[in-house]
């Protein structure tokens, strides 16, 4: 059962929360999921080291949470489980990372963190 409340990211879990409303399968696997996260993204402040978190939301509601290692081209990293063969791929970017500590995804996991409406990433925690 989830809130409809807005739970606040804390300043040290800075990061944006990408919205995957379409992507969003309630059994995909962990890797699908963060295939569906990580990439392709266009506009993102992927120069800005100060994002340390990335969360997968689904109609505002976190699924999983992952610690950004660093911001690469999209392309460079290979998919297994999400297609991305009907994207332009010029001028997109996509994280590379981790999931993040239990520490962490125990604060948001299950919890609305934004209003899913709008861009397909919004900054949190900031």
């Amino acid at each position: 059962m989830t809130d409809e409340t807005l739970t606040q990211v804390l300043p040290e879990h800075k990061g944006l929360a990408f919205i995957i409303t379409k992507s969003y399968k309630k059994d995909m696997s962990a890797e699908a999921l963060y295939e569906a996260t990580r990439g392709v993204w266009k506009d993102v402040p992927e120069h800005d080291a100060s994002f340390l978190y990335a969360f997968a939301t689904c109609k505002g509601i976190v699924k999983e949470v992952y610690e950004i290692e660093q911001w690469e081209k999209a392309g460079t990293k290979p998919y297994t489980m999400v297609s991305h063969a009907d994207t332009n791929l010029t001028n997109r970017w996509e994280f590379v990372g981790h999931v993040a500590p239990e520490s962490v995804r125990s604060l948001y996991i299950g919890k609305k963190i934004v209003r899913s409406y709008g861009s397909p990433f919004k900054k949190v925690g900031g």
